[in-house]
């Protein structure tokens, strides 16, 4: 147990209330289920990832079925607690990458505090095994959906808390992930943007009223010569300005880049971020 874990919830049933209010929140998203067979579910590798089984030898994975083809990894703390319910952690990789560029992300922010899930892009790029987000808003809806439906089943088999689901990504994937809050932010908790620019939309604040209080976190990368100027950074910064003036918890980080890639304090900023909000949200 790290400094940020909390404490377990006894109250806490999995089969009960949350399931519960999750089912009434995602009645709110979806209209139809598609339901796709032969798909099974693929759980990241590493020493600190496992499954959780129960006493009675039964695994929360064999009930897993996901409702639609979107290929994705799902990471499973190394002591799940099955009356605890865990934050759900949405990972949206870069563009040129894939789902299984979270093997060693997930690990990184922490092995015990989050159950996560990283989601394939919908737009396949020339290169075999490079994924991006789609830009337009039909396909962004899409991905929405697709997401939805994900999380539900999802659901079905974990204890996910429904009030802490959270959009993360990295480059376009955080870009992604910014631009579904900003259109969703019913059922999402908050976003991580770990050097993405800011999504080009025409009403960003179009659902005002359901965006206060929400939480952002911006993560810029220092330039070649220590500077954060430049169009990208200049619209991320303008456009952190304009979500903190709209009544949302906005927070940047700067960091100087290893080789071109996030450092391991990017990962462990993260994970007190998000702490930091669950405690808060806690008290509240």
């Amino acid at each position: 147990m790290n400094e940020y874990q909390l404490p377990e919830h006894g109250s806490d049933d999995p089969s009960g209330y949350q399931l519960d209010v999750w089912r009434q929140r995602m009645a709110g998203f979806l209209t139809e289920q598609n339901a796709i067979e032969n798909h099974s579910i693929e759980v990241l590798p590493g020493e600190n990832t496992q499954l959780w089984v129960d006493s009675t030898g039964e695994d929360p994975a064999d009930s897993y079925r996901p409702l639609i083809e979107i290929p994705h990894t799902l990471y499973a703390p190394e002591r799940y607690e099955a009356a605890y319910s865990y934050p759900l952690l949405v990972w949206l990789h870069g563009a040129g990458e894939s789902e299984a560029d979270a093997s060693s992300i997930f690990p990184a922010i922490s092995d015990q505090n989050y159950l996560g899930v990283a989601l394939r892009g919908s737009v396949a790029m020339p290169t075999p095994g490079q994924y991006d987000w789609p830009t337009a808003d039909n396909g962004i809806d899409a991905v929405c959906h697709e997401i939805h439906q994900t999380l539900d089943n999802i659901a079905e088999a974990w204890n996910v808390h429904p009030d802490r689901i959270y959009l993360a990504g990295r480059g376009t994937g955080g870009t992604t992930a910014l631009r579904l809050l900003l259109t969703r932010p019913g059922f999402f908790a908050g976003a991580i943007n770990v050097g993405g620019a800011f999504p080009i939309m025409s009403r960003p604040l179009a659902r005002l009223r359901e965006l206060r209080d929400k939480r952002v976190l911006m993560s810029l990368q220092l330039g070649q010569r220590g500077s954060v100027h430049g169009p990208a950074a200049t619209d991320l910064l303008e456009g952190a300005r304009l979500l903190y003036n709209a009544g949302m918890e906005v927070a940047t980080r700067v960091y100087q880049p290893e080789r071109g890639k996030p450092t391991q304090k990017v990962w462990r900023d993260i994970d007190s971020w998000l702490m930091d909000s669950i405690k808060s949200a806690i008290k509240a």
